[in-house]
């Protein structure tokens, strides 16, 4: 079936189409993008003042996101208490320990909250995007987690 791209044209022609004639302003719509290579790297708490890059921090709700830049040779012990955040891992480039797992280039790692962070390691470095998520207030969602 060839009509798939098909339809995603269309629907990329309706949405241009809409913008143009004005219905759709940048502040009517909730997307939100940031160029990495614009981002200067800052201390972030949550990996010890380790470098990286903010590409999303919302104070009010605890969600972060970051593109961090693994050194070689890199070792952290972990988190000593559980978090009140969950903590997503996905692997860019180079290798990652994310506790006794190993993740490569595109794998993926998830820490859900009330956990301690898993230790950190790379031998030879790891490009990767990292998200912390505040736990659900519901106990009884948080336990389906």
């Amino acid at each position: 079936m060839v009509a798939a791209p098909r339809v995603a044209g269309l629907a990329l022609a309706a949405i241009a189409g809409i913008a143009a004639a004005g219905a759709v302003t940048a502040a009517d719509t909730p997307v939100f993008y940031r160029q990495a290579a614009a981002i200067s790297p800052e201390p972030v708490g949550e990996f010890a003042g380790f470098p990286g890059k903010v590409l999303s921090r919302n104070a009010g709700t605890g969600r972060l996101a970051l593109e961090l830049q693994i050194p070689a040779g890199f070792r952290d012990r972990g988190a000593r208490e559980p978090g009140d955040r969950s903590f997503e891992v996905v692997v860019l480039d180079g290798q990652l320990g994310f506790g006794k797992e190993s993740l490569g280039p595109r794998d993926f790692g998830y820490m859900p909250a009330g956990l301690r962070r898993p230790k950190l390691t790379s031998v030879s470095g790891a490009r990767l995007l990292a998200f912390f998520d505040p736990a659900p207030a519901d106990p009884a969602i948080r336990a389906r987690l």
